[in-house]
This record gives C-alpha cells, structure tokens and sequence, in this order.
C-alpha cells in the first residue's frame, strides 16, 4: 500500500466501520476520532538481522508470511529512527565485532530525537564488542545496549526521556529498554487529552485507582485530575520506572504498589493482607474511578469483579473483540458515557478504544 492520505482515510473509515459494527448490539454515543500521522509515527522498531553473502540487512515478514524483505528505510517510524538506520548498519558491517551473530536491532526514540539501540545477538560479548560499540555510539550520538545469553552491557543511558505536554501540564518520562512504552507519540498525546477532558473538575475531591499502570504513562496526567490515585502494576521494573516519573514530575498524590489485577482485588475487598503495601492505608481510600489499560486479552474473572464495584470506569483498549467481551459483563452495571477511537495503529486492522462508563445500578 502506498503511504498517502487518501488510502490513510480510506483505511481508517474501514476500521471504524467495523468497529460500529462489532459494538452494533450496544447503545453508545457517536466515538469521538483521533488519527494518526500517516507516516513517521512509530517511535520504536524492531528489525532482524538478514547476513546475505556476508552482508547484515534490516529484514521484516508479513505476519503469516515466510517471504523476507530487505529495509533501507522504515516510513512509519519516527524521523531520528530513519536517520539512524542507514548510518548503523555500514558501521555494523564494517566490523566483525558487532556484525558476527548479530540477530536483531531494536530501536526506541523520543519526540526530542533521542534514540536508544539495542543489539541482541547469539554469541557472548567480550571487550572487543564494547570497544566497537562505543565508537559508534559516539560517531551517532546515541546510547547503545549489547544484549546475549545472561548478559547486557550499556553504553550510555538505558532510557529514551520523553518530554509530554498535554493541556497546560507538561510531563516528563523516562523509558526504558525493555518496558512497554506507547508506540504512537501523537496518540498518546491523544489519549492523555481525552482522558483529562472526560474527568470533571468535581473529581478533584475524588480518589481514583489505576490498574496496569506501567511506568506511569496516563497516572501523571491522572493526578492532576483527582485528589489521590492508587495505582498498581506487576512489573517491577515498569513500577520501578513509575516512581522515578513521579519524582521526575514532582507529583505527591500517587501511591504504586507491585501487584496484579487478582492482588489488587483481594487487597480492596480484605481478603488478603500484603507486606507490599506497607505505608499504604488502603481503606483510608473511596474509589470513584477505576481506570485500566489491560493487555490485548482484556480483563479476567478477577479483574472484572473489581471493576463493576466502582462507579465509574475508564477502559483504553488495544483489542476491541476482547473490550466488546467485557462489556458484555460491565454493561450489566454500567453504561457508556463517553467513547473515543484513537488509530495508534496505522496500516494495521488494529485500533485502540477509549470508553468512559458509568454505574447504573447502586455498587456495593
């Protein structure tokens, strides 16, 4: 497909389309659309390695498809991920060092043209890597990560920061290598727009809980939206990363925990003491908001339990087929206030929904 408007809009009509269509059983208001950049949107790739005659390419396959192609440029990623390309893989093939058993690059960038590289291979890493390594990083100016069996050496940072203004708030992230991060920079923009339209100013007197929270990416924005927010995650270094955000941004009003959506049930509902949540008077909160970005598979059995319990929800999805399974259990308490469509996913099938709902019968 060629990358131009008309078959952007022609591909994201199509989605929607089929979005309506899926949702069709269910009342909801007209989806508010947010679209995307058409090209130069991604701000982070991921390539293997092709060594054709002794040469290493960037190689990419069709899902479902063993036909390999050969990338010189990759116009859906960001402009830094572009310039830097090209310039990476003539030092990689100009260096046994850093080209033998080279299998994959990684790429992750930020909207202020900061890039960090992640070279994974099938070999150990010895002195004679990292001596190459770092006159690269030095000639491109960027920061480098050697990966192989049960070892990882870092040249410079080990994190993209992302600098985010949404409203009249400006953000700042750290984002490290080997964390889930928002591909889409505009979207994300999007999405944290939409979530402090949608949340009234009377939610200043309001505590909120956020599951699935990641390395804080919506829980800053949120905090400016209620009095207090609780927010839970099962990664460590994804939680890890939320702290350091909160103190990057100076906000005092979250409290994390490391704990699962199950953890987290059994923690409000009392059925589970938990020594990780020592300092933190659980109790002393009064949930008016639940706001959860699950993973593709939705929410489970658990997880859903905990949310029909609060007035009102606000669930991002990446999946509409496992959002509309949800709904089909939320919807029994609750209803749709407010729906947003955001195409994080450009030139894929895939969309990402917002959906704000709101409790119709009283919770317990």
């Amino acid at each position: 497909m060629h990358i131009n408007l008309e078959n952007y809009n022609s591909a994201l009509n199509r989605k929607i389309k089929n979005f309506k269509i899926l949702l069709s059983k269910h009342d909801f208001p007209t989806p508010k659309i947010f679209p995307s950049p058409i090209k130069n949107f991604r701000m982070r790739a991921e390539f293997r390695i092709w060594h054709d005659d002794g040469v290493a390419k960037y190689a990419m396959n069709y899902p479902g498809q063993k036909k390999v192609y050969f990338l010189e440029e990759f116009p859906i990623a960001s402009l830094i991920i572009n310039k830097t390309m090209n310039p990476l893989i003539k030092m990689i093939n100009n260096c046994l060092a850093l080209k033998e058993k080279l299998f994959s690059v990684e790429f992750l960038s930020s909207g202020q043209n900061k890039i960090l590289i992640t070279l994974i291979y099938h070999k150990p890493l010895n002195n004679d890597w990292s001596l190459s390594a770092e006159r690269v990083r030095r000639e491109l100016g960027v920061s480098i990560i050697g990966r192989s069996r049960k070892k990882k050496i870092v040249l410079g940072d080990s994190f993209v920061e992302e600098n985010i203004k949404v409203k009249d708030h400006s953000f700042v992230f750290k984002q490290p290598e080997g964390c889930f991060t928002q591909p889409n920079l505009k979207i994300n923009k999007d999405i944290m727009s939409w979530l402090m339209e949608i949340i009234p100013n009377s939610a200043k007197k309001l505590d909120a809980i956020e599951l699935y929270c990641g390395i804080g990416n919506f829980t800053m924005p949120l905090s400016k939206k209620f009095k207090n927010v609780f927010a839970t995650e099962v990664s460590k270094l994804a939680l890890e990363t939320a702290k350091e955000n909160q103190k990057l941004n100076k906000i005092n009003n979250i409290k994390f925990a490391r704990l699962s959506s199950k953890e987290t049930q059994e923690a409000l509902f009392g059925t589970r003491n938990f020594r990780r949540l020592e300092g933190i008077e659980i109790k002393e909160y009064d949930f008016n908001y639940v706001v959860i970005d699950p993973p593709r598979s939705g929410l489970d059995p658990d997880t859903l339990n905990l949310v029909v319990n609060i007035k009102n929800v606000i669930y991002i999805s990446c999946n509409p087929k496992s959002l509309l399974e949800d709904l089909e259990h939320i919807l029994k308490t609750h209803k749709i206030i407010n729906l947003a469509v955001f195409d994080q996913f450009p030139w894929t099938e895939h969309l990402e929904v917002g959906v704000l709902m709101e409790s119709h019968t009283k919770v317990q």
